[in-house]
């Protein structure tokens, strides 16, 4: 394209130089010639010529001594038309040439700059086009769909009108692709875009917005009617098969609903509305269509972890994210002088506030981010370890929080591996602690990806122990180094017999199967004292240390910390 648009220029310029000259050259003054005889007194005859220049005459140079100009009666002249044509009318010839010759080329010049004018717009277009429009299936792209609700919201506000946003997700994509290929899928979302698009009237409009999602929007369509045309298009896409390699897929989709109205702000927030509708529509089971009211309460939980993935992208971006520790504290007295510590993640807020996992690892889970949390909570929690190892006495453990997400990835054996070895940290140090539902979730993978990081060296813990029923079944096969009593049962220890009944078993259980037990969340000494007596190996919680800044290490333990229990002078040493 761009070497036709360069030819089609040099042409142009060769043109115009081609005209230019032309006319140059048809400006310049034409001359005549003649042969002159010369017979003076003498008797002798000399041959001349004579040159008229515009009609004047000129005295032959090598006569110019002896003829005066105004002696010219003696001088025959032998004119040279006698051997050529007339030198005028050879001149209006060329002159008619010259002029044919310059209209010629700037009729060429006036073709080629309608051709080129007429190219360029033809490139503006594509581009424009290309812009505004999906490549895959050639609806419009999400930036010119927003564009057109931002179109459509100002209308119904001035006009007083309603029209409607449609949000659809197709059902079991990803089977199509993991099946039979990419290609597939692009096929797939190539026709339902055509059926789609059939099913519709033809002044609404239909975009991709990216993936397996499209948007619809209704232009002057009240409410009800959306919900049916949004219930005619489920119908259409239920009868729908998708045949591929031998194999048949039949799809479905699901349709979140939006109004359009006066109340209507911003094209965003409806978008982002008919989106959560659609995520409601999925969970309910599929083929289903969502309204987006204002006061649903799923739609604000929904909407409430969408505000919260853009923090945490934020966090991510400006790395927003701390570690804090609280230590793990044995029970019984031991000449053992190692720090034994849970290293715990927090994220700094854009006011510099300091936010608890409780509240943004649900989304964190629910979007696929809870592995790279994890990673990134690896990465500096060894640098620390051994930064920290270095210039301590005394050896330092420390227990990391993995994520359902990470139990059983590969990928992420390879990390720890690879940062532990960069580091050159003790694997011993470092103890992985993974809740039971992560566990029980793929028991297998679980089992597997434990057996491969403690053939290195690395110890687990299985955390909140006793929260499931299938606990006690699943224990033995675990290969843990440490049981985690569930809170639940340490918080009310004191005050209900089943909870101190439940500690009590979990414990022996424990030590029957060779682990060490630790209760969390313990916060009196008085329940130090009951623990104790029961032979829980650690103890964790508010009763010894709330959690604090990694930073603050080597100030809150120091060489040694201090235990004291509720019984006279008796003292334990970290």
């Amino acid at each position: 394209m761009q070497d036709k648009h360069r030819l089609l220029t040099n042409l142009g310029l060769l043109s115009v130089l081609a005209m230019m000259f032309v006319l140059v050259y048809a400006s310049l003054p034409q001359t005549q010639s003649a042969t002159v005889s010369i017979a003076p007194g003498t008797g002798t005859t000399k041959h001349a010529t004579a040159v008229y220049d515009g009609g004047r005459e000129a005295t032959p140079p090598h006569i110019a001594g002896s003829v005066t100009p105004h002696r010219w009666h003696n001088v025959s002249v032998q004119d040279n038309t006698q051997q050529a044509p007339n030198p005028s009318r050879n001149h209006h010839q060329a002159t008619l040439l010259l002029i044919t010759l310059a209209c010629i080329a700037i009729l060429f010049c006036l073709l080629l700059a309608r051709t080129t004018i007429q190219y360029v717009s033809a490139i503006n277009r594509q581009s424009i086009y290309r812009s505004s429009h999906d490549k895959l299936t050639g609806l419009i792209n999400r930036c010119e769909f927003q564009a057109r609700v931002e179109r459509a919201i100002r209308h119904a506000q001035t006009q007083s009108v309603t029209h409607a946003l449609l949000h659809i997700d197709i059902d079991r994509f990803k089977s199509v692709n993991d099946t039979c290929g990419h290609s597939a899928g692009d096929e797939l979302l190539q026709e339902l875009a055509q059926l789609l698009l059939s099913s519709v009237r033809k002044r609404d409009t239909l975009s991709r917005l990216g993936g397996d999602e499209f948007g619809m929007l209704l232009e002057n369509c009240p409410l009800d009617k959306a919900v049916q045309i949004a219930g005619n298009l489920i119908e259409a896409v239920g009868s729908f098969h998708f045949t591929r390699s031998d194999n048949t897929f039949k799809q479905g989709i699901s349709v979140g609903v939006v109004p359009i109205d006066r109340d209507s702000t911003d094209g965003a927030v409806v978008m982002n509305a008919a989106d959560s509708a659609c995520y409601l529509a999925k969970e309910s089971g599929r083929n289903k269509v969502q309204i987006a009211h204002p006061g649903n309460r799923r739609l604000q939980v929904r909407h409430g972890q969408m505000q919260w993935l853009s923090r945490l992208n934020n966090a991510f971006t400006d790395n927003r994210f701390t570690l804090y520790f609280q230590p793990i504290v044995p029970c019984a007295s031991t000449t053992r002088h190692d720090k034994h510590v849970e290293i715990l993640l927090r994220m700094i807020d854009d006011d510099g506030s300091i936010i608890a996992p409780g509240v943004f690892l649900p989304t964190a889970e629910k979007y696929n981010l809870a592995q790279d949390l994890d990673r990134w909570v690896i990465e500096h929690a060894m640098a620390w370890l051994a930064r920290e190892s270095a210039c301590s006495h005394w050896p330092i453990r420390i227990a990391i929080n993995l994520s359902a997400q990470s139990v059983g990835n590969q990928a992420m054996v390879n990390y720890i591996i690879e940062q532990a070895g960069l580091n050159a940290i003790d694997p011993g140090q470092v103890c992985f602690e993974i809740t039971e539902t992560a566990v029980t979730a793929n028991l297998t993978a679980a089992t597997g990806f434990m057996l491969t990081l403690r053939a290195c060296g690395f110890r687990f813990s299985l955390d909140d122990f006793g929260n499931g029923l299938s606990s006690f079944a699943y224990l033995k096969k675990m290969p843990v180094d440490y049981l985690k009593i569930d809170g639940a049962f340490v918080r009310d220890f004191m005050f209900d017999p089943v909870d101190r009944t439940m500690v009590r078993a979990i414990n022996e259980l424990g030590h029957l199967l060779g682990k060490q037990t630790i209760a969390k969340y313990v916060e009196s000494l008085e329940v130090v004292d009951e623990l104790k007596k029961m032979g829980v190996d650690h103890i964790q919680g508010y009763v010894y240390s709330q959690p604090q800044s990694l930073d603050d290490f080597a100030q809150v333990l120091g060489p040694r910390l201090i235990v004291v229990s509720s019984g006279a002078g008796r003292k334990g040493i970290v």
